[in-house]
């Protein structure tokens, strides 16, 4: 009989640990990337509704980036559409150079009637910034008070330090006044094997990373960027994690 914790990873893993588990799922078991996605944002926005107090908080803004960690951002905000939260959706992200899982979610989300703005950062610092104003001047209204930012521009796969706009966008996301900051796997500006690539790093107050904690979870400024570590579940069965490492 397998024991009932076979699949809760202690050991944390690497960038190329948690391309693996990907890897396997996909090309070995036949998982579809898509319900790999849907799996790990759905349990994402069970998380945050979990959390979330009616009588209490306001608007959730999700800002996502254009590769698979803004898809799980955008299936994140389907999800708690659903459910009847306050949800508005910030895409900083070219939309004609989408990641494949990251377009699909697009092509769905853009067809609700959840607050959408979307804007490619790929401007000068001056173009960013207008375009930015333009996306906040059509989110806040709706927002309103806003209790929760979530961050689900880059994932495990970023390295390096962030490359403008980017880190504008990051010094943009970390102005905006929430009480509540939740990084998807990883806060933007955090590499999954070293830490802090820079001085533009989201500041999360907790970050829902998936299948197992990272290897710079170990570093010693983890606490003052990543905040409370939640591990979420992405559906794929315990060989795969077992494989792994």
């Amino acid at each position: 009989m397998l024991p009932s914790n076979l699949n809760r990873r202690t050991e944390p893993m690497s960038r190329a640990q948690s391309r693996s588990v990907d890897r396997i799922a996909i090309q070995e078991f036949g998982f579809p990337s898509l319900i790999l996605m849907e799996n790990a944002a759905s349990g994402a926005a069970r998380f945050l509704q979990s959390r979330y107090r009616p009588e209490v908080d306001g608007g959730i803004l999700v800002v996502c980036g254009g590769g698979n960690n803004g898809g799980d951002g955008l299936a994140m905000a389907r999800h708690l559409y659903n459910m009847g939260l306050p949800v508005s959706l910030l895409l900083a992200a070219d939309r004609g150079q989408l990641s494949h899982d990251c377009q699909v979610q697009w092509q769905i989300v853009r067809k609700t009637k959840m607050p959408i703005a979307a804007f490619s950062p790929n401007a000068s610092p001056i173009g960013f910034a207008n375009q930015w104003s333009e996306a906040w001047e059509l989110l806040s209204p709706v927002l309103g008070r806003l209790s929760w930012i979530v961050d689900a521009v880059l994932g495990t796969g970023s390295t390096g330090p962030l490359r403008p706009p980017l880190d504008l966008l990051v010094r943009k996301m970390q102005a905006i006044p929430a009480t509540h900051r939740m990084a998807l796997d990883l806060p933007t500006g955090w590499d999954c094997d070293s830490g802090p690539t820079g001085p533009d790093v989201f500041r999360a107050t907790v970050t829902y990373t998936f299948v197992a904690h990272k290897i710079s979870f170990q570093h010693p400024s983890a606490a003052e960027f990543l905040g409370e570590i939640v591990v979420g579940d992405i559906g794929v069965p315990p060989e795969v994690v077992q494989r792994v490492g």
